[in-house]
């Protein structure tokens, strides 16, 4: 359940899966709504967690309850109630919008005409530019930009979108698959230890910092490579600005002088690999 800090909370959400309007908190015995006022048409009640089937039922019979000629329909009903049954109480909610990964499914980077294997899908990607706070009409920035999946899912959130990459072959491709799906975004080959040959500074950085064989590290060893990039983005990023960094489990050492840690959150990919999504605020 969320208030809508800005109009285009609902469209730049990734990994949420329901959207909600509280109803209230009330209890297994009454209702913290009048149920006339939030049923339209046919409804059903979900109810979460997993709880026994008496207090479902007695939730259920709370809603049927309440109104004057209910119409339960299990499959596509007009409105969708979620109870959530917590130690202080129960919480109401009504569905507002549904967000599945067909919701991306177009954007999926297999589908994009410019592949390699480590474009990052497209709704993790509206994760990572989420985590920044970057909001429409501001810049963002990602230095190792690969196949674009993070400058789509800015352009698509109506951030002014901005790209580059060491390798020319994956700027082009990036480029080609921003214009396939009708998205603009300035992109320059450029190497991310020189980001101040921009010439302007950004709102919020977001990148996946290359590492692996198929990832180009400039010919230095990771950690070196992470730290120049970190140093580098610190001119073009003002204080109070963020930036948000994927690198390999551990291997993103911060510059405690100019940049504060605000968020890690760790990510099992497959056997051989776990991420660290890290998110900085800048001194």
């Amino acid at each position: 359940m969320i208030e809508t800090p800005f109009p285009d909370a609902l469209d730049r959400l990734g990994y949420a899966t329901l959207v909600l309007d509280f109803l209230g908190v009330g209890t297994l015995e009454s209702l913290p709504f009048i149920a006339p006022d939030v049923v339209r048409g046919t409804y059903a009640v979900r109810v979460s967690p997993r709880v026994a089937a008496e207090q479902r039922q007695q939730l259920y019979r709370l809603v049927w309850g309440a109104l004057a000629d209910p119409q339960v329909a299990l499959r596509h009903p007009d409105t969708e109630l979620h109870a959530f049954v917590l130690p202080d109480g129960v919480w109401w909610g009504r569905l507002r919008r549904r967000i599945g990964d067909r919701n991306f499914a177009d954007r999926r980077v297999e589908s994009r005409p410019f592949f390699r294997s480590y474009g990052m899908q497209p709704r993790k990607s509206r994760c990572m530019v989420n985590l920044t706070g970057i909001r429409a009409g501001q810049r963002l920035l990602d230095p190792c930009c690969g196949t674009g999946s993070y400058l789509i899912e800015a352009a698509l959130m109506g951030v002014e979108a901005y790209g580059s990459d060491s390798d020319a072959l994956a700027v082009a491709g990036a480029r080609t698959n921003l214009e396939a799906l009708g998205l603009n975004a300035e992109l320059r080959q450029l190497d991310a230890r020189r980001l101040d040959a921009w010439g302007i500074s950004f709102d919020a950085i977001v990148s996946d910092l290359p590492y692996g064989l198929s990832a180009s590290t400039s010919g230095v060893m990771p950690n070196q490579l992470y730290s120049e990039i970190l140093e580098a983005s610190a001119l073009v990023l003002p204080r109070g600005r963020v930036a948000v960094f994927a690198a390999p489990l551990e291997t993103l050492s911060v510059p405690g002088d100019q940049f504060v840690v605000l968020e890690r959150h760790h990510e099992f990919v497959h056997r051989s690999l776990a991420r660290e999504i890290t998110v900085l605020g800048r001194r």
